[in-house]
C-alpha cells in the first residue's frame, strides 16, 4: 500500500495492489486485475459522496483517475516498484 500525497482539494488515497479481481466503482464495467494496482479511496462520512454515518471505501481504476491523481498515483507506483 503506497500512501498518494493530497490534492488541490484534500483527497488523499493509497495506491494499492490487486490480490483478487475487482470491478471499478466509478465505471463497473472496467475491472481491476490481481496484481494491477488500483487507488482506494477513503469517503469520509458526512461528505457528498457518502452522506452516511460510516467510511466508504471507494476501489477505483487508474484510467477512472482525474489527471492530478493520475500523475500522482503513477509517480509513487513507478517510485515503489523501482526500489523492489
Amino acid at each position: 500500500m503506497i500512501k498518494i500525497p493530497a490534492d488541490r482539494y484534500g483527497n488523499t488515497g493509497w495506491a494499492v495492489k490487486a490480490r483478487k479481481a475487482f470491478r471499478c466503482e466509478i465505471y463497473p464495467s472496467r475491472d481491476i486485475q490481481p496484481g494491477e494496482y488500483y487507488y482506494r479511496a477513503m469517503a469520509w462520512p458526512g461528505s457528498d459522496v457518502n452522506p452516511d454515518k460510516g467510511f466508504m471505501v471507494m476501489r477505483i481504476c487508474r484510467d477512472c483517475l482525474n489527471d492530478e491523481h493520475r500523475m500522482q498515483f503513477d509517480v509513487a507506483v513507478n517510485s515503489a516498484t523501482q526500489r523492489i
